[in-house]
């Protein structure tokens, strides 16, 4: 016999994701831009790049404890060696053969944001629905609004099987949304502004997963 199944869900969620660039000042104190940083979410990182293009030459995860310690009410992070401007082989920069090239503190972190900041929502559903005792079809929705631009996820699977342990299943999964954006600062996060990227609102990837058994 056939079966429906369906549900869905509303949400605001509990916290932002943020991501920052900091230039190098030759001081060991930098400000993340939001305050409220959620304790373990932040990943930092010390990367040398080419004065010319740009590119990644060298990227060094930083160790909590070890490399710096963060205020997570303030924002604060403080490391336990000076970053200077371009990498000239200090205890936090290796530098060896890049000595010369600009030096940036990378910050990835979630924070909660303030009740009057907090107006975005997450919503979604799914439904799935079987045709009969072989061969089963689905469909998950998701929107996570943002300022920047919204998030969304679609998805479609299939299920075929002959027995509960003999079977393939297909998804394919269509995600479109701009991601998170990047601020930049060169005075240890006083100010910020936005790094221009080359993105797109409509700005779309895709996956395909098959599974037997």
């Amino acid at each position: 016999p056939e079966q429906g199944f369906g549900q869905a869900f509303a949400a605001d969620p509990g916290t932002l994701a943020a991501r920052e660039e900091f230039r190098g000042t030759g001081g060991s104190l930098y400000y993340l831009q939001h305050q409220n940083i959620t304790q373990g979410s932040e990943q930092l990182s010390i990367e040398i790049r080419d004065k010319d293009s740009g590119i990644v030459l060298s990227s060094h995860m930083l160790a909590s404890g070890v490399d710096y310690t963060l205020n997570t009410l303030q924002g604060r992070i403080l490391l336990t060696s000076p970053l200077s401007s371009v990498a000239d082989g200090s205890t936090l920069v290796r530098a060896g053969s890049l000595s010369g090239n600009p030096a940036f503190l990378v910050a990835t972190y979630e924070y909660s944001p303030l009740f009057n900041d907090l107006d975005e929502a997450a919503v979604g559903g799914r439904a799935s629905h079987w045709f009969n005792d072989h061969v089963s079809a689905g469909m998950t929705l998701s929107k996570q609004e943002q300022s920047g631009g919204d998030q969304r996820l679609n998805a479609i699977d299939l299920l075929v099987r002959k027995t509960p342990e003999t079977y393939i299943k297909v998804e394919v999964a269509e995600s479109k949304g701009e991601g998170t954006g990047t601020q930049f600062s060169d005075d240890g996060g006083f100010t910020f502004t936005p790094l221009a990227q080359n993105r797109q609102n409509d700005l779309n990837a895709a996956a395909l997963r098959v599974e037997s058994g």
